[in-house]
């Protein structure tokens, strides 16, 4: 079945790190911070990924690995929307507040 991005509106998406098969979160299933098991639809193969979202700007995205333990600590990575470090909500609070 060809999934066409269209029948996904608004949806995160995200790829295998397997086959490279896309995979949509239309139901917003995931919880930003929370490692989550995921199982392809096309090898049926688990793989982890962890939704993340920008302190700064609210934006959303998802990282994907082939186990949790290979997910980066998301205060090394930048925002891909705004480009700062991302960070959880009060710690850009209390940037903004200081800053």
């Amino acid at each position: 079945m060809v999934e066409k991005l269209e029948e996904h509106p608004g949806a995160l998406r995200f790829h295998c790190l397997r086959c490279a098969a896309l995979h949509f979160d239309d139901y917003e299933v995931l919880d930003v911070g929370v490692a989550s098991a995921w199982r392809c639809h096309r090898c049926e193969r688990m793989f982890t990924l962890q939704l993340i979202e920008c302190g700064y700007c609210s934006a959303e995205a998802v990282e994907v690995a082939l186990a949790a333990t290979e997910l980066a600590r998301v205060n090394t990575l930048s925002c891909l929307n705004c480009g700062k470090r991302l960070a959880q909500r009060e710690e850009a609070q209390a940037e903004s507040d200081f800053g």
